[in-house]
């Protein structure tokens, strides 16, 4: 039986811990203990500039304002990528002294061959915020429920970036475990998904937050369904979540996975630092991410709802424990997915 994660049950111990840190340095240490009197370098996967970097310099700096006797540096990864900053966590001494950036996405990434370590390759440190992904149908498309999309002979539209988005993914991943017929297009920058749309050229989209109030309030898009089980802020009202519909069994992994996919912005640090220091680090991490200045910050960036690693960690597990082999799994979901968004015929994994 493949029982389903749930995200408030998982968010309860890490924002209870959260809302309780106080806004003064780690307490609980012996003089001279860990990280009192050392540099720790946090290496941001970000592009400059980004929504990302501009969170993860403002929780280095609550670090170093919590912890006056040690030093926390910010360093960005110019014309690099996730997947650099991602080696560069990994292979670094297992000290506590080097931490940094890594994406679910990249679990992903790994399994369909790219040679990159994925988010499982680290200890978690904690992550910052959530983000469910919303799928709406245009109201022009005549789809009002799951069902209407499942009971579609037509192929749905979904504009997406590429082959390597998530958009890309979830679409066939849906495809897979409920049966819907969803064509993912590529060629779609975030602007361009946002006007095919509205102009009906595309009949489903993966809205973000702003975007979602924007079609509810123009009645332009129908909500039917978030992707996890986690709340949304207020003024939303009650999606129905992935987890509430009938699902494939043979691919049931997927709502578990979904459900593990909404943490973000997510700090590690490699995988063989001792026990003791990556809990050193959660609690200096949770800390920082309650400090007031990165709280402003984040309001209107991103749902800042920080959520200790191994926490994070257990999630993993639980959806890993269900598979033989992620890449396995996940490229039998995306082959069935891609089979029926192509041809509307069934398949078996």
């Amino acid at each position: 039986m493949i029982v389903h994660l749930n995200r408030r049950q998982l968010l309860a111990g890490g924002a209870a811990l959260a809302a309780a840190s106080p806004l003064r340095p780690f307490a609980g240490l012996a003089q001279g203990a860990f990280p009192a009197g050392e540099t720790i370098e946090v290496l941001s996967g970000g592009s400059d500039g980004s929504s990302s970097n501009i969170l993860f310099q403002s929780l280095t700096s609550a670090m170093g304002r919590l912890n006056p006797g040690t030093r926390f540096v910010f360093r960005t990864n110019p014309g690099g990528t996730t997947a650099l900053t991602a080696a560069m966590i990994a292979e670094a001494a297992p000290d506590g002294l080097t931490i940094g950036t890594v994406d679910i996405d990249s679990l992903i990434a790994k399994a369909t061959g790219a040679d990159v370590y994925d988010v499982s390759d680290f200890a978690i440190i904690g992550s910052m915020s959530r983000d469910i992904d919303l799928l709406f149908a245009t109201t022009a498309s005549g789809i009002a429920s799951l069902a209407d999309l499942q009971n579609r002979t037509e192929p749905a539209i979904l504009p997406v970036r590429s082959t390597s988005s998530g958009a890309y993914f979830q679409g066939h991943m849906l495809n897979a475990l409920l049966g819907t017929r969803i064509l993912p297009v590529t060629g779609y920058d975030a602007g361009a998904r946002d006007l095919a749309f509205v102009t009906g050229e595309a009949q489903v989209s993966f809205l973000g937050l702003d975007s979602a109030a924007q079609a509810l309030a123009n009645g332009t898009g129908v909500p039917i369904l978030k992707t996890a089980d986690g709340p949304l802020p207020a003024g939303f009202g009650d999606f129905p979540p992935l987890s509430s519909f009938d699902v494939n069994p043979a691919f049931g992994w997927i709502v578990d996975y979904l459900n593990v996919a909404i943490y973000t912005q997510i700090l590690v640090a490699p995988k063989q630092t001792t026990r003791d220091r990556v809990e050193i680090l959660r609690s200096i991490f949770l800390a920082a991410a309650a400090d007031p200045a990165l709280v402003a910050l984040a309001e209107g960036m991103t749902l800042l709802d920080p959520v200790r690693g191994d926490e994070i960690e257990s999630a993993l597990v639980g959806m890993m424990d269900q598979l033989d082999s992620f890449p396995e799994g996940l490229n039998a979901a995306l082959a069935c997915g891609k089979q029926i968004a192509e041809t509307g015929g069934r398949c078996t994994p």
